[in-house]
């Protein structure tokens, strides 16, 4: 900070062409040093960059990413815990993209393995993984997500789910179409009331994607409500409900005449019937 507060006010007192010399003395010899560079932050030189218009030659990208490296977890004065080094090596690692500065995909593999581990809540792991993501290929962050993805499916651990849905919020990573996380938050978000919940059934039905699973389980929940035919409609729209239900063989039901609507239609109005009668029994 220092750094740069001086650079910027001896810059403001210089004339334009003044100025150009003096950008050009700090970016071909005092920056050059290998006294000066080394001892320069790595969070510095994004600023140092803007500043002077590019860095100097012998900064490189595979120089950064060692200083950052080092910066983040080797050098540690403070002995801080470990999840602050990588919470630190995180917002480092985010600001070095504006300078071109991309992990390496070995790099990547390790930090998100070790971050993942960390016995620190998943907001903490999410953010973590948002920063080293960020210096991350676009490949990389697609194999991370995908990883997780599967995880998930193995182990239904919600800590995942959220971990991956902040990453695809933040930076934009696309969640496998077919994917657990994918179907596990259509799902919540088709059963919220006041999102999917709240919305006509024509557009629950672009949403729900021909999905029989989510698509059955939004059916109930419709039911539930009292939208009896609008849960008709969409179950008539999923791929298994091609049934006449007066039929022992299933035949196929056009939906562009109302066929298969009316065909679900009456069998959930006849299954909200057997639950009166046995509720009357009772």
């Amino acid at each position: 900070d220092c750094l740069l507060a001086m650079l910027r006010g001896a810059l403001n007192e210089l004339d334009e062409s003044e100025a150009d010399q003096f950008t050009v003395q700090a970016l071909t010899w005092e920056l050059t040093l290998p006294e000066v560079h080394q001892a320069v932050s790595v969070a510095a030189w994004p600023a140092l960059c803007e500043l002077l218009g590019r860095l100097p030659d012998c900064v490189t990208p595979a120089e950064l990413q060692e200083a950052l490296w080092q910066q983040s977890f080797v050098e540690n004065p403070t002995h801080a815990p470990d999840h602050r080094n990588y919470r630190r090596f995180a917002l480092l690692a985010a600001q070095m993209v504006a300078i071109g500065v991309e992990l390496e995909p070995s790099k990547v593999e390790m930090l998100v393995q070790q971050a993942l581990d960390l016995d620190r809540p998943w907001r903490e792991r999410r953010d973590m993984l948002t920063g080293i993501l960020s210096a991350a290929s676009v490949e990389d962050r697609q194999r991370v997500v995908y990883n997780l993805d599967r995880r998930f499916e193995e182990h239904a651990d919600i800590d995942d789910f959220e971990i991956v849905c902040g990453i695809a919020e933040h930076i934009g990573t696309e969640i496998p179409r077919e994917g657990s996380i994918r179907r596990c938050a259509l799902r919540r978000w088709a059963l919220d009331p006041k999102r999917g919940g709240a919305l006509p059934v024509h557009r629950l039905i672009d949403f729900v994607d021909t999905d029989a699973t989510i698509g059955e389980d939004v059916a109930v929940n419709l039911r539930q409500k009292g939208r009896v035919a609008d849960a008709a409609l969409l179950l008539s729209r999923l791929p298994k409900c091609r049934i006449d239900l007066d039929a022992d063989d299933p035949v196929a039901l056009d939906v562009n005449n109302g066929d298969a609507e009316l065909a679900r239609l009456r069998e959930l109005l006849a299954m909200d019937d057997d639950l009166g009668l046995n509720s009357g029994l009772d």
